[in-house]
């Protein structure tokens, strides 16, 4: 079934505070189109992964929505650059998605979520962190997030907020993307191929009685 450990994380500066800024860069190219496993690709980029210790490990997809302040099916239609931080030398990008499936949170039909990282055009270079990959216009989501004080919303934990939607199914990305696997192993929430509405039913029960 669906299941992750114990880290804390609502204010995007925490997230920030807590990634090292220690890199390992990856001597290979990207082509332009989706990587292997959905990464984002680029023509002649090099991909430089930043580490993050997230300061909460949820132990399973209920825990976790019980925890968001909204949870939706999205659908990734534009990515934006943001020099919000940039002074302190983390780079984010701002993701516009349209709301498929507003499961929790009364939102409405596109919202905004913040992810560090981004794309250097002048170094090509992609920086992301390891797992929590950025994501690629026309993804597909099932997205458990807090609020930040500007009304865009951050994903809980890194990886265990983000669940990749493909062909109607639904599989955690420890378990869909290779690169999100191999730091995460042994995590207590693997999900693989799940059937969409039979995810989404799951998740409905876990927060019916969360007011």
């Amino acid at each position: 079934m669906v299941e992750q450990k114990k880290q804390n994380l609502s204010d995007p500066k925490v997230r920030i505070c807590v990634i090292l800024l220690t890199t390992i860069v990856l001597g290979y190219f990207l082509k332009q189109r989706k990587g292997d496993n959905g990464a984002l690709a680029l023509d002649g980029y090099e991909r430089v992964l930043l580490r993050a210790s997230w300061t909460y490990n949820y132990k399973d997809v209920e825990e976790v929505a019980r925890n968001s302040d909204i949870i939706a099916v999205v659908k990734v239609i534009s990515a934006t650059p943001s020099d919000k931080y940039l002074q302190y030398g983390v780079m984010q990008t701002i993701y516009t998605v349209q709301v498929i499936d507003d499961i929790y949170g009364g939102i409405g039909n596109e919202i905004q979520i913040v992810m560090t990282g981004g794309v250097s055009e002048e170094e090509k270079k992609i920086y992301e962190i390891a797992d929590d990959p950025l994501m690629n216009i026309d993804d597909e989501y099932v997205i458990f997030a807090k609020e930040n004080p500007d009304g865009s919303y951050t994903a809980l934990s890194g990886f265990q907020g983000r669940y990749a939607v493909t062909d109607g199914y639904v599989s955690s990305l420890n378990v869909s993307n290779e690169q999100v696997a191999a730091p995460n192993a042994y995590s207590d929430i693997s999900v693989t191929n799940i059937a969409l509405d039979d995810f989404v039913g799951q998740v409905r029960q876990y927060i019916a009685f969360v007011e």
